[in-house]
């Protein structure tokens, strides 16, 4: 097996910082290709490919159930979604994104709206937008008083967000906070909204979990829901080999919030594992 891997995958003047890569994920490539090299023969063109795609965090999370093939998956979509013609085009231009991966499968979302429904919610709070699935799926569930606070930090993605919640009549709704969401989240804390809204949901930058949560615990009344996407990492939580910043983050926070006794939790394996915390 050659020793020296980056060197057998760029010349030297074009070898990239592999510590650079986004989400931890260059030890994790590191990892994998020489679990690989060690045990098949692989050419150059092979590796690269790998590379290519590992480099790209949406990758890791999952837009559909994990855990079920193909032919079982499209039978429960077939059984069970009934999709808004409006949220099925937004996830079909959303599919074409560079970052398709970030977006909520289909019956999440479908799960989500039911949720906010048994909660008789009218106040909502979104933590990470990309491009508007979630709030959207959310604020068409919501009574016409109804409102989603949606953090997110890019107007590129929220571009797309924004026009398909006008098309859908639901941009009355929705209030997007364009700031780290953590400033945001602080903000209506200082404005003494505590304890005021029905419903969070959390899926943004997992080394802020806990942090996003603490503040999201605060800010959802008694009876409140809080629920948390990625808890299952595409499985990689379970392997211990895997140490990359975002998979550890979120394997702490789950061991975290099985402890945490102010609230009744249930991990629920639709789509990526979505996390259920009810405030005590």
């Amino acid at each position: 097996m050659p020793t020296d891997l980056p060197e057998l995958l760029f010349p030297k003047k074009s070898q990239p910082d592999i510590e650079s890569f986004p989400c931890g994920l260059g030890k994790q490539l590191q990892l994998t290709i020489k679990q690989v090299c060690g045990s098949l023969p692989i050419t150059k063109h092979e590796i690269k490919l790998e590379l290519k795609v590992s480099k790209n965090p949406s990758l890791i999370m999952s837009n559909k159930s994990i855990g079920l093939d193909s032919k079982l998956y499209n039978y429960l979509l077939s059984v069970s979604l009934r999709e808004p013609e409006i949220l099925q085009q937004l996830r079909q231009e959303t599919a074409n994104h560079p970052y398709a991966n970030m977006q909520i499968a289909p019956e999440q979302g479908q799960f989500m709206a039911l949720l906010v429904q048994l909660l008789g919610a009218k106040k909502t709070i979104e933590v990470g937008t990309f491009t508007g699935y979630s709030a959207l799926a959310v604020a068409l569930a919501l009574p016409p008083n109804g409102q989603v606070i949606a953090c997110d930090v890019s107007a590129e993605f929220t571009a797309i967000a924004r026009r398909y919640w006008q098309l859908a009549g639901v941009d009355g709704k929705i209030d997007l906070r364009l700031a780290p969401a953590l400033e945001t989240l602080d903000e209506l804390l200082a404005n003494e909204l505590a304890g005021s809204f029905d419903f969070a949901f959390i899926d943004a930058d997992k080394e802020n979990y806990q942090a996003y949560y603490e503040r999201c615990l605060k800010l959802v009344r008694v009876g409140g829901l809080i629920a948390v996407d990625n808890v299952l990492w595409d499985g990689q939580v379970a392997d211990n080999n895997i140490q990359d910043s975002s998979t550890i983050s979120i394997r702490d926070f789950n061991y975290q919030l099985h402890n945490d006794r102010r609230v009744t939790i249930s991990l629920i394996p639709i789509a990526d594992g979505l996390t259920l915390a009810l405030k005590h």
